[in-house]
């Protein structure tokens, strides 16, 4: 969904689905700050069970700055702020939480990003938050 071309639009709270494909690859990813308004100031993407925040079937704290690759549109997202998205304040992302299914206790928590993501928001001056859906241990 393209909103760039809103003028006014300061919050979005939305499902994943509503920018990215889903089920396909992280690559599709790229390009978010263009589908964003440049009045924008508060972004929330949130992820679906089938599609979450890694496109992989591996848990995300496992991935390490060498392979970052799949978060690297975020750091698109963060690199062209002044251009295309100069208000942008806050950006959350959230994966389902699964318990409303399940009955259990909560498997969502916090998201500690690949150094590259943190420190380019970080100089951006994005207020970033995730949780993440977490996996049960072998």
């Amino acid at each position: 969904m393209d909103l760039s071309m809103m003028k006014t639009l300061k919050y979005i709270d939305c499902p994943a689905t509503c920018f990215f494909r889903s089920g396909t690859a992280y690559s599709t990813r790229g390009g978010l700050y263009k589908l964003l308004p440049s009045s924008l100031e508060e972004l929330t993407i949130r992820f679906e069970y089938w599609y979450g925040l890694e496109c992989w079937g591996d848990a995300v704290s496992n991935y390490g700055d060498d392979d970052s690759a799949e978060f690297l549109w975020l750091v698109e997202l963060a690199s062209n702020k002044t251009e295309y998205n100069p208000q942008l304040k806050v950006l959350r992302l959230e994966d389902c939480d699964m318990t409303e299914m399940d009955n259990e206790e909560p498997r969502v928590g916090p998201w500690d990003p690949p150094l590259i993501v943190a420190e380019t928001l970080g100089k951006a001056e994005i207020h970033f938050t995730a949780s993440v859906a977490l996996r049960p241990s072998a």
